[in-house]
């Protein structure tokens, strides 16, 4: 009986995996509570969600629900992850009412796939609001510190790798900060963006086992560039020569163990 528990344990791992994987729900910067009243706004959607955010500039539209107010968020830009990850950057039609509550609401779309977030007082996923203070953010943030290689990852998980580049930085801004990555891959010539919340000065490029902004091959050629951007879109635009690096080592590349039995012999 023991052996047969650990083989379905065996086979369910990769089919709760998948589960895990499907419905990964949206993503929202800025995380709130408080905004400017000039701010951007960027939903990101994985697994069944990234076809929502596909549709957001066309069947469905987003607002800003207040008292007596409704604003519109209209679509700056649309970009499409390397591997099921979606994502559009917003802007309000007009600017915000300062000490006024709204409610982030796409319309025509259940409540189930609505954008939530965790209240940690009641334990439930509830509504996402935002209250805008009387600032505007207008200065753009500066570079202090180029961003340097600090960290390769390439872990094998149910679903898929976690493959991943991490880079450490140093820039002046306010608490909110948008990061927008465009990496090169040299072999292919192929280039493609999308827009990261860093963490404690930590930008990391990649994918997860579910899903991902980039991938990367094993020990292949790339190169980066970054944009910076404060709450209300402001940008630090990159100068300089792109920034090169590898991607991680596959440390199941068969390929690999292969040449190394050869040169053993």
């Amino acid at each position: 009986m023991k052996t047969l528990h650990a083989i379905l344990f065996v086979i369910l791992i990769p089919f709760f995996s998948f589960a895990d994987c499907f419905d990964g729900g949206l993503q929202v910067f800025p995380k709130g509570p408080i905004i400017s009243k000039n701010g951007i706004f960027l939903i990101t959607g994985s697994g069944v969600n990234k076809e929502l955010v596909l549709q957001l500039s066309t069947l469905n539209q987003t607002f800003l629900i207040g008292e007596n107010e409704k604003i519109k968020l209209v679509v700056v830009e649309t970009l499409v992850g390397s591997y099921q990850l979606t994502q559009v950057l917003l802007k309000p039609e007009r600017d915000l009412t300062p000490s006024k509550i709204y409610t982030l609401v796409i319309e025509n779309v259940p409540a189930q796939f609505q954008p939530k977030k965790y209240d940690e007082i009641t334990k439930k996923m509830c509504p996402i609001t935002f209250e805008v203070t009387t600032d505007s953010d207008d200065i753009a943030p500066i570079l202090v510190n180029r961003p340097k290689v600090v960290d390769k990852q390439w872990i094998e998980y149910g679903c898929g790798p976690e493959i991943t580049v991490s880079f450490n930085y140093s820039v002046k801004t306010g608490e909110d900060l948008l990061v927008k990555a465009t990496v090169k891959d040299k072999t292919t010539g192929k280039t493609s963006s999308f827009y990261l919340e860093p963490e404690k000065n930590v930008i990391t490029i990649g994918r997860n086992m579910c899903s991902g902004a980039f991938t990367f091959d094993d020990s292949a050629n790339y190169e980066v560039t970054f944009t910076f951007l404060n709450s209300s879109g402001k940008a630090c635009e990159w100068s300089g020569k792109p920034i090169a690096f590898t991607g991680p080592k596959d440390p199941w590349n068969k390929k690999l163990r292969i040449e190394k039995k050869v040169r053993k012999r």
